[in-house]
Formats: structure tokens, sequence, C-alpha cells
């Protein structure tokens, strides 16, 4: 570790960073206030030496991050950066882009080197969306809503300033960052808010079979909290996750998925009034409970949880090849 950060007024942290991944960003730019956190991250330094990387309201919350991880086609990085003189000039794209029409930087993993090796040759550039060439498509989900997105690169100058540590060595620094997202991703205690919610409209519907299934949920989820902890334990001692965060990503990502379903289940018929991603805010309130307007909504949207982050097929052949040997 070099030194110690320290986060204020951590909700004013942009919803792009709210989350374990930011904080594993700083982490990897480094906590000691060098150019990078200096250009990057606001930072007030202590008179022993500590410093608060701060979140105002012109600073981190301007310089939102994104991260570019996934590629259009087979193959690998399908983004391409030539370096010359000072500057690498990057070609291709990249998809599944969340929130990339309000960001204003994004890191990326491009190839700055053709290797024998697919994860050789991978470096990771901080880019400029307002950079000449950087071109943002949409995406419209299955929910109707765009949150995701499609970026395009053409001959982007980005400076070699904005390489994150040795050139070749991004793919190192990726699984890092997906190591600290996939612990994020189960979001234990949103979970229990949402099942707390759902228990107490399930407790007025005189429905054993769906009272049943929140108990088993209610347990699952249980189990996975504990699960948690005694990960966050052990992060205590290692300082960053390892990959046992894709036995978190799996299994949260599961519950959340059934408790969206167990949320349509309850609306019954009035969940299938669906005008948009919005629910029913765009026409009269319907004549069913406040909660069935957004239930399908979530449902539907949160079809993703199992595939970002890497999906849950890729986390099970990490779990058996880095924890079971297999």
């Amino acid at each position: 570790d070099q030194g110690k950060c320290y986060w204020l007024k951590v909700h004013q942290i942009p919803q792009a960073l709210r989350t374990s991944q930011g904080r594993a960003i700083i982490n990897l730019i480094g906590c000691e206030p060098g150019e990078q956190v200096q250009a990057f991250l606001p930072v007030s330094t202590f008179d022993d030496g500590q410093f608060i990387i701060m979140a105002t309201k012109n600073g981190i919350i301007n310089r939102t991050a994104l991260s570019l991880y996934s590629k259009p086609r087979k193959g690998g990085v399908y983004a391409m950066a030539i370096k010359e003189g000072d500057h690498y000039i990057v070609n291709g794209s990249k998809t599944w882009t969340t929130l990339a029409q309000h960001s204003d930087w994004i890191f990326n993993l491009v190839r700055t080197e053709t290797t024998e090796k697919r994860q050789e040759g991978i470096s990771f550039l901080l880019i400029d969306m307002k950079s000449p060439g950087v071109e943002v498509e949409p995406i419209i989900t299955i929910d109707g809503a765009h949150e995701v997105n499609t970026v395009f690169f053409t001959d982007v100058k980005v400076p070699a300033e904005n390489l994150i540590g040795e050139e070749g060595k991004g793919w190192t620094y990726a699984k890092f960052l997906l190591a600290n997202e996939r612990f994020g991703i189960a979001v234990v205690g949103a979970e229990i808010r949402q099942l707390n919610k759902l228990k107490e409209i399930v407790s007025k519907l005189n429905n054993s079979d769906l009272s049943r299934k929140v108990k088993k949920l209610e347990i699952d989820l249980s189990a996975l909290e504990i699960s948690g902890l005694r990960m966050l334990s052990d992060i205590e001692t290692k300082g960053h996750p390892g990959p046992e965060s894709s036995i978190l990503k799996i299994r949260g990502t599961e519950i959340q998925q059934r408790l969206t379903e167990l949320f349509v289940e309850a609306a019954g018929e009035h969940a299938l009034i669906y005008p948009g991603p919005k629910g029913h805010e765009a026409d009269s309130q319907p004549d069913g409970p406040d909660y069935a307007a957004k239930a399908l909504a979530k449902y539907l949207n949160y079809r993703k949880t199992s595939i970002y982050g890497g999906s849950n097929e890729i986390q099970k052949n990490i779990i058996a090849k880095m924890i079971l040997g297999l």
C-alpha cells in the first residue's frame, strides 16, 4: 500500500464510481498524490502526510470514468493503439459501455502489441471522451432504456502520459479491477432492502406459494451476506479481492434476478401493462399497486446482471481453475 486514501462526501460521487470498482480505480492510479492522481482526482494533504481524495462539485463529480472491456466480436481486444511520439493513436470500438453518453473520461484496454498470448500486449489508457474521433452510439436494451452504448474510436490522439502503469500490463490491471467489481456486484445491502419491501408486499397478498419463495430467497441472501463478510475479512488481510469474488458475483446476480421475478409475480396481471422503462410515468396511473409500475422494467433490465462483470459461465471456469484447481 502506498499510503492511505480517504473519501469525503461519498454521496456526491457519480453513479459510475459509486461502486467498489471506483475505489479500485484510485488504488490502481496510486494512493500517493502523484501527477496522475493530481490530474484526475482532487487531493488535499494533511500535516501528517495523509490525504483525502475529494469528491467535490468541481472535482471528481465532473470526471466520471467508465470502463471499456467488452468487444463487438470474437478474437480479443478490438481497439488498437499505435504510439507515435508522445501520443497513442487509437482505432477500434468497444460495446456495452454503460452510461458512456454521460461520461467525460473513459479507461480503455487497447492492444499496443501483437503477441502470441492474447492476454499480453494489452495496455490501459485513459481517454478524454471529448477527443476528436470518439463517437458514442446508443444501444436500447430489452426494457426500452438507453443505458449502454457502443463507442467508436477513429484516429483518436491520446497523450502517452495517460497510460496507466506499464505498457503491456493492461490485462493484469484489468483483472485487479474486475475482481473488485465482482466483489461489489452482489450489493447485498441493497438486496436486503428490496427483500424487506417485497416481504411487506407479499404479507398482504395471501399467497402461500409466493411466501414460500420469498422465505427461500431470504435464506439464500443471508448465506450470501455471510460469505460476503468472510471475503471482506480476507480483503483486510490480503488488501484486495481474490478469485473468490466470482462466487459472490454468481450468487449475487442469481439472487438479484430471482428478486425481480418475485416482484413481477407479486404484481400479477398489473405487470403486463408495460409502456417503457419509466413504468407508467408517461401514462395515467394504473389501477394496480404502485410497485407494479416498475416491476417488469427492473425484471427485464436485470437480465444483464448474469452477463456483465464477466458472464456467470466464465466465473464458474475461474472458480474451477483458480479455487478448485481443476
